[in-house]
């Protein structure tokens, strides 16, 4: 896997972590949550990183170090990352619906991204003109 996945995936998880408290979180997240959690438990140090990514006081550092150890587990079991892709496309696509968008940026981005499904009188954008 590669790391633009990796950042992904942890993003992914402090975004999903704090929705699921606010709204009870969902079945799909809470799997893919405990898929990681159950690969990490028996190395404590590694299972803080973990709980820290799950957290709502995340911090910048907690996600590097996240994404590092979820880039060099997945490489170290292939199985792994199969599971933790297929739990991903299972995140991605549920309760979608025939009239749902999903909207997804990975790697590196450069300038303004905007992710919109119904906009209504449309979007301006002022700043940086580079």
């Amino acid at each position: 896997m590669t790391e633009p996945i990796m950042v992904t995936v942890v993003s992914a998880l402090v975004t999903w972590a704090t929705t699921a408290v606010a709204q009870g979180g969902s079945n799909a997240v809470k799997s893919w949550a405990q898929l990681i959690r159950n690969r990490f438990q028996s190395r404590p140090a590694d299972l803080v990183i973990v709980e820290g990514t799950l957290s709502t006081q995340v911090q910048p550092a907690q996600t590097t170090q996240a994404v590092e150890l979820l880039r060099q587990e997945a490489k170290r079991d292939p199985e792994f990352a199969r599971q933790l892709i297929a739990l991903w496309r299972a995140v991605g696509t549920s309760g979608s619906s025939d009239d749902s968008v999903t909207n997804q940026v990975s790697g590196d981005v450069e300038g303004t991204v905007i992710q919109a499904r119904d906009v209504f009188g449309g979007i301006q954008m002022h700043g940086r003109t580079d």
